[in-house]
């Protein structure tokens, strides 16, 4: 790739950054190449940043590797708050973050991106039926922990006849921006975050 002058930043054929393009066909070795030749965590592509994608495949060397390298990618300009990938991780305010969502009736999402995340850490043979669990659960309209997604992705969803890894990546996607726009800035701006922040620093070492 990087013999041939490819363009670190874009690859014009399909409009993604070439790091992008790396992480979505899962090549380590191409993404260590690109980020040692000045490809941009932060770069955007038709699917978010690099680190979005990453955490869109659940491709969790990966996303390790980008976060180590984009730190400020992490934070917030106060660099004080974290952002909802560093609360996601973080085991204590992971919890204290889904209290908050139960007391608003919207702890289905962040239940959604934990079960969506384990197909990535299974065996190929539990795939199909955890697939199908989630499908149960969260997709099937009337399902109990419905999530709010697009009609056009939940019906592709409930058509397919393959149960595979990555069959909930554009639904999880639109899951994480509601997380994201909504849930997370009333999060860290609710007197159960406050209280949080009171008794506990976080030290980056912990986050």
């Amino acid at each position: 790739l990087l013999e041939n002058k490819a363009d670190v930043k874009l690859c014009t054929a399909n409009e993604e950054t070439a790091l992008h393009f790396a992480i979505r066909g899962g090549s380590e070795e191409v993404v260590d190449l690109l980020l040692s030749h000045g490809s941009d965590p932060k770069a955007m592509g038709n699917f978010g940043s690099a680190l979005d994608v990453a955490i869109s495949t659940n491709q969790e060397k990966m996303i390790s590797k980008l976060s180590k390298i984009s730190n400020e990618n992490m934070f917030s300009e106060d660099s004080t708050t974290p952002n909802l990938f560093k609360v996601l991780k973080h085991p204590e305010l992971c919890m204290i973050f889904f209290y908050f969502l139960q007391k608003q009736y919207c702890a289905e999402n962040l239940s959604f991106y934990v079960d969506v995340s384990k197909l990535a850490r299974i065996s190929d043979a539990e795939v199909e039926s955890t697939a199908k669990g989630i499908v149960d659960k969260y997709i099937k309209e009337g399902s109990l922990f419905e999530v709010n997604i697009d009609h056009k992705t939940r019906d592709a969803i409930l058509k397919s006849t393959e149960f595979n890894r990555n069959m909930f990546d554009t639904a999880l996607k639109e899951v994480m921006i509601l997380l994201e726009t909504d849930s997370y800035q009333k999060f860290i701006r609710s007197p159960v975050y406050m209280n949080f922040l009171e008794g506990k620093t976080l030290r980056e070492d912990k986050l």
